[in-house]
Order: C-alpha cells, then structure tokens, then sequence
C-alpha cells in the first residue's frame, strides 16, 4: 500500500490538473478525471482466534527407547479495508461513497517428530506441514470487493449483483430508496422510459414526460413482471428495473452531480462528458463473483 506521504503528492498532482486544465495545459483530448478512490488497511489483527493441540508418548523396551510428539494449530487473521471516493475539484470525500470490507484469513499447520535408539545406534526424524493464506491474497480481494462497492454507488448501478447480494437484503433496499428519493419526478419518469427503450417497451423518446406511451409501456411491463398495475413510475418498477438483469441506459440522476458540488469556475467551464463506463477486469473472469 502506500504511504501517506505518496499519496499526497498525487493528489496534489491530480488537484494541480484540475487547476490547469482550463489553461491549455494539456492537449486537447485530455480528459481531466473528476474522481478518485482512495483507500488503507484499518485492521490487520493476527491470530485473533488461535488453537493449538500437542502431546508425545515415550516408551522404553529391551535395549531401545524411542519418543513421538506431534503437534497442532490453527489461527484466523483478520483484515479490514475502507476505501472513498473523493472529489477532486472540491478537494473532499463525497458523503456515502465508501466501502468497509473485512476478511478473515485462515492459518493452520501441524508438525511430527520423533526419536528412536538402542545402546548401538540411534535414529531421529521429523516431519512438519504447514498450510497457511497469505494476506496478500486477501488484501487484493477486498480491493477488488472496494472497488466494486463504491464505483457502483457513484455511478448507481446494482453493483451487489457482482457480489451475490439479493436485492430484497435491507441495506440494499435502504440505498435503493435513498437512490429514488434524490431523484425528482421527472428524473424517475425519464429514468423507467430509458430502461423501457432498452428492453423493448418504448419506442421513445426518453423525454420524461408521461404521455399515453409511456404509460401504456409502463403498465404491460408491470403486468409481465407481476407488479401492481398503475401505468405510473413508482418505486416498485424503479426497483424492478434496476434489480434485474435488464439493460439500463439511465446514468446517475442529475439531482446527485448537482448536490456533490458547488458552484466551480473551472468545472462549470469543463465540456459536459458522457455517463461513466466502467470495465472491471481480474482474475476472476469478467463477470467475477464474490462467495
């Protein structure tokens, strides 16, 4: 990870873009990044759950004696990650966008030995195995498990799907509803006709404005899907469409950019840039999926 000192410096270079990026600084297809995501351990706890089993037999017969002890242990280690996302033209943390994930990293191991020897010769031996997770391994996967979280509050997508949450779980629930609330009329009617485009409900356009279309769409949607039919965008088809597997061609509402930011000289003077795309690529395939 690095240090705090590091990191600084490249914040201050990010800041420092910002600042000049209405200067001519850079070439003209440069495009000066609005966010970043930074992040730090806050927990590392070593052998917080430990056990351990041991014992050794000796025995004497005739002119030999021989001894056996073996050995075993096993102990957890624990990890915790928070990561935000920051503004870099405010220069602050953005209120909700962060991650607290934590992992426990299994250790166990055991270990044989043993002697055995008469008047004339004499023997030992001794065998040990060792199993254990490295924390880097799981200092990566919360990084990863981070990354996911708060790229998808930022850009309101149903990220727990990656992570095999249900989207019945209450905390999603909670930040669906938060998602809905900051979203005025016109936004949630725009955001259910952009979702019907892309599945074949409408024909269009997306305006936002609730005509007999778009009402029509509305409600053979809502009966296909066993909802209540009312032909209205209410907070059930806002669910509906963005829990499930459908396409979404909706970004984040502009009621959210607008309440991140002040009045800024430099951002106002910015050219408006298309909604984010994010493409996540690991180890674990495109499509990778958290246990």
């Amino acid at each position: 990870m690095p240090s705090s000192t590091s990191t600084g410096k490249e914040l201050q270079v990010l800041f420092q873009q910002a600042r000049d990026a209405n200067q001519g600084a850079f070439e003209a297809n440069y495009e000066n990044p609005r966010y970043y995501i930074r992040g730090g351990i806050t927990q590392f706890d070593r052998n917080v759950a430990e056990k351990g089993y041991g014992g050794g037999v000796a025995a004497q017969y005739d002119d030999y004696t021989g001894d056996l002890v073996a050995d075993w242990r096993t102990g957890a280690t624990v990890l915790a990650l928070d990561m935000n996302v920051g503004s870099i033209l405010e220069r602050r943390i953005v209120p909700g966008l962060s991650s607290n994930n934590s992992l426990a990293v299994n250790q166990k191991g055991g270990a044989l030995a043993g002697a055995l020897s008469n008047v004339d010769l004499g023997v030992t031996f001794d065998f040990q195995a060792n199993e254990a997770e490295g924390p880097h391994l799981a200092i990566r996967t919360l990084v990863e498990l981070g990354a996911i979280e708060t790229l998808g509050k930022l850009t309101r997508v149903p990220y727990w799907s990656c992570l095999e949450v249900e989207s019945t779980e209450p905390g999603v629930l909670e930040e669906l509803n938060d998602w809905w609330n900051d979203m005025d009329g016109e936004e949630r009617q725009r955001f259910a006709e952009r979702a019907l485009v892309a599945n074949g409900y409408l024909a269009g356009p997306a305006d936002g404005r609730v005509d007999r279309d778009a009402r029509n769409a509305i409600a053979r949607y809502q009966a296909e899907n066993d909802l209540v039919v009312t032909g209205r965008a209410g907070f059930e088809l806002y669910k509906s469409l963005i829990g499930s597997d459908r396409p979404l061609s909706a970004g984040p509402p502009q009621s959210f950019a607008a309440e991140m930011r002040d009045p800024d000289p430099v951002a106002d003077a910015m050219p408006v840039r298309a909604p984010v795309q994010i493409e996540i690529f690991s180890e674990r395939g495109a499509s990778p999926t958290y246990a």
